[in-house]
């Protein structure tokens, strides 16, 4: 008898896994271990409703990117072709390294693992439609640090504006949806 795919089943009984995606960060050098998980459909949703420009990952970064993500390599040739091809999403986080306190900007593979390793299994390219910072913030529904749930609002910010809609290729601005981001982020932040 051949198992199922793990992936497979788990939408077969109704657990979407692909409805929600959570991270590990910290837990070293001084950092508290800390979890953020995010609603992928609502960040699908998101670019759905501000059209971008895709952002193509250089073969050196998409690889970069699979050392942090974890996915089901036999899951790939069960995924429609067309749906291999989409872009996945992401975003920019930075961190400050180093007694300079120097900062680096990330980008942070949010959805689509399992086309980047298809896309890098087959030497094909790789895009993301890249989220801006109140985009990504939105969709963040829990915060965990140290064992302790704070909450969204509690997600520490960079200084500075973060992640611009110029800088994630936004086609075109719509200001009935940027207020509607920015009056959804002062709610969740207080």
């Amino acid at each position: 008898m051949t198992l199922p795919c793990s992936e497979c089943a788990l939408k077969a009984a109704g657990d979407r896994a692909d409805e929600g995606f959570s991270q590990d960060f910290g837990g070293e050098d001084g950092w508290p271990a800390s979890t953020i998980a995010w609603l992928v459909p609502e960040a699908r949703r998101l670019v759905a409703a501000r059209p971008r420009r895709p952002l193509e990952l250089s073969a050196q970064h998409l690889a970069e990117q699979m050392t942090r993500r974890d996915y089901t390599p036999g899951h790939i040739a069960h995924i429609p072709r067309e749906l291999l091809e989409r872009p996945g999403l992401g975003f920019y986080f930075s961190t400050v390294e180093g007694p300079e306190g120097i900062e680096n900007r990330h980008l942070f593979l949010l959805d689509g693992a399992h086309r980047a390793a298809w896309a890098m299994g087959e030497g094909r390219p790789f895009s993301v439609y890249v989220l801006t910072e109140a985009e990504q913030l939105s969709c963040i529904v829990s915060y965990v640090v140290d064992g302790q749930e704070l909450g969204p609002e509690a997600v520490m910010l960079a200084p500075g504006v973060g992640t611009t809609d110029r800088e994630a290729g936004i086609l075109s601005r719509s200001s009935r949806c940027t207020s509607w981001l920015r009056g959804r982020w002062a709610r969740v932040r207080g």
